[in-house]
């Protein structure tokens, strides 16, 4: 799984690059809301980006032209809710440049894949187990592995991008250190 996302990396960079400009442009990086696990991983665990969530902007008044520069990241392990490509289509009609995870071969997410700017392949579809027990079962979800692996290269390129535009996002601390609290209460807001 690795190094298919490792394989995948110059698609991965282009897209950091577009959102990085985005960003320096007064763009937020933010999640459309679908329940599933993408947004919660990239959404808060220490190393991700501290600012990255619609509300969790350091700017309480934005112009219009800073949020034409917005960009939303969704992920699917699963099939969506009926909800959600309409959230899509809002998100791309107000200017956001959406970001889609999740199987192409899953037929529930058809039309989703054509509102997406950018998709990045989990590889299975909607059978996802990857690991035979004993018993001749299989467990194991490799769409979410897959999405949460994009997602982190996705993360780290956006970040590299930034640096070479001379930004370094703020980044999350693990509350597993002593003063990871104390650092959110710093910069979360």
């Amino acid at each position: 799984a690795c190094d298919v996302a490792e394989s995948e990396l110059p698609e991965i960079t282009r897209v950091a690059e577009i959102v990085a400009q985005r960003y320096l442009n007064g763009g937020q990086i933010g999640f459309l809301a679908n329940a599933q696990a993408l947004q919660q991983e990239l959404m808060g665990r220490s190393g991700g980006m501290i600012h990255m969530g619609f509300a969790r902007s350091t700017k309480t008044d934005r112009p219009e032209a800073e949020k034409t520069n917005d960009v939303a990241i969704i992920g699917w392990e699963r099939p969506p809710a009926a909800r959600e490509l309409q959230s899509l289509k809002d998100a791309r009609a107000r200017g956001c440049y959406v970001i889609g995870f999740g199987p192409r071969k899953m037929a529930a997410l058809t039309e989703y894949l054509s509102t997406c700017d950018a998709w990045f392949d989990t590889g299975f579809g909607n059978d996802d187990c990857v690991v035979r027990l004993d018993d001749g079962s299989m467990a194991g979800r490799g769409n979410c592995l897959m999405n949460v692996l994009h997602g982190w290269t996705l993360t780290a390129e956006i970040v590299s991008a930034l640096t070479r535009h001379g930004k370094m996002p703020t980044m999350w601390k693990s509350f597993s250190y002593a003063d990871g609290r104390e650092w959110a209460d710093r910069y979360v807001g």
